[in-house]
């Protein structure tokens, strides 16, 4: 686990890198636990009402009426979605460029914030549109082999049943297995300054070298902070502002680790790691895990 511990290492060097992302995750979040409570609040209130008098949904218009209330939270989280796309537009290719100009040059700070952003932010945004067509293409291929498989139960009940079993497990382990795959497609861009199919190309080849270390990493980070995240929000989860913003933290510093992650090994898999901290640790073959 050369690489994760590299990782913080990296951290306590440059934590203060971690500041944009935290608070691109922090605001959003806050802004959005408003509505949530409301629309939560809202529909226990509904729900008791319509338990204690059962009349006051006996068609369709009068149950709309009665859970039209909720809109205005929708309308509130949907805003705060919106404000968490725009913040990680800027802060995300801003923060995967400060990274990987501290690991190139061994010196960056805050101050880098708005040159590594005017240079990856078009990289970034035609990333998540290329993202965007390959889920698509993937739902489209995923919504093709549910017909075949309900075509097959037509024919046979059993038969369907079984296809739609193995298909089912098959597209979880392939989805799951690209995801991990792809997981040096920006870093590539970044740090090669590649184009969208060259950069996932890449990724590709870098993660086919590294898969099982990179399942274990990611795997090992996304389960600490969920329980992280569960703990928190069970103990201070329902505190206004102070509750969000500290489950924010715990989701911006495992973001951050991967980013941290997912550039250094791209980097040392493709033979750019020429400048290497001093804090940080150099693999040796076999040596990671």
């Amino acid at each position: 686990m050369k690489y994760l511990e590299n990782a913080f290492n990296f951290l306590g060097k440059y934590f203060l890198l971690l500041i944009p992302l935290f608070i691109s995750v922090a605001i959003p979040a806050i802004f959005s636990a408003s509505g949530t409570s409301a629309y939560t609040e809202q529909a226990l209130e509904i729900q008791n009402a319509i338990m204690k008098d059962p009349t006051l949904v006996q068609n369709p218009s009068d149950f709309l009426e009665l859970y039209s209330t909720l809109f205005s939270s929708f309308g509130v989280m949907g805003i705060g979605s919106l404000i968490a796309l725009v913040f990680s537009i800027v802060v995300v290719p801003a923060t995967y460029g400060m990274v990987n100009k501290a690991l190139v040059t061994g010196n960056a700070d805050l101050s880098d914030f708005i040159p590594e952003m005017k240079n990856n932010i078009v990289k970034y945004i035609l990333f998540m549109l290329a993202t965007f067509v390959l889920y698509f293409g993937i739902v489209i291929a995923i919504a093709i082999i549910v017909g075949i498989c309900i075509v097959l139960m037509t024919v046979s009940v059993p038969l369907g049943v079984i296809a739609i079993i193995l298909a089912s497990l098959g597209l979880l382990i392939g989805i799951f297995v690209f995801t991990r795959l792809i997981i040096f497609w920006f870093p590539a861009m970044v740090c090669d300054d590649l184009g969208v199919v060259d950069a996932l190309k890449k990724s590709i080849s870098v993660g086919k070298s590294y898969f099982w270390p990179v399942l274990g990493i990611t795997l090992l980070i996304t389960l600490g902070s969920y329980i992280a995240g569960v703990i928190i929000g069970a103990i201070i989860g329902r505190i206004t502002i102070v509750g969000p913003a500290i489950a924010s933290f715990v989701s911006a510093l495992a973001e951050f680790i991967m980013i941290v992650f997912a550039i250094e090994v791209y980097r040392d898999k493709t033979g750019k790691n020429e400048y290497m901290n001093e804090n940080l640790i150099t693999e040796t073959p076999g040596d990671y895990l």
